[in-house]
């Protein structure tokens, strides 16, 4: 298979990664708004089960924080496509900023770096 095969393929799993985060999270909102809501029809204290509420918003802090790193390790993909000089790869919607985070670092190793070593 050949590297832009492997690439798409990969490409494709980043995707999925994204959207099942997408998923997660606007579940964890649904099931938060759910609980307020029965709560109301049920006439339950606010005061009975906070320390779910509190559970489910900080499952949810989880699930932002992994969807972060997963936009992170998403760029650097991009920036090792670059250096690996792959076609672009259209597979989500293109409306993302094209800045790449400072800290990336990728370098390409030359077929006169490899007779170095």
């Amino acid at each position: 298979m050949e590297r832009q095969q492997i690439a798409e393929r990969v490409a494709e799993d980043v995707h999925r990664t994204e959207e099942a985060l997408d998923e997660a999270l606007g579940r964890a909102s649904e099931l938060m708004g759910r609980l307020i809501e029965a709560r109301r029809q049920a006439g339950v204290s606010t005061t009975i089960g906070h320390d779910i509420f509190e559970r489910i918003h900080n499952a949810s802090g989880f699930i932002t924080q992994a969807r972060g790193e997963m936009i992170l390790a998403h760029k650097r993909l991009g920036l090792m496509a670059k250096v690996m000089r792959l076609a672009p790869m259209l597979t989500a919607p293109v409306d993302k900023p094209d800045d790449i985070d400072s800290t990336a670092t990728v370098r390409l190793v030359t077929s006169r770096d490899a007779q170095v070593a």
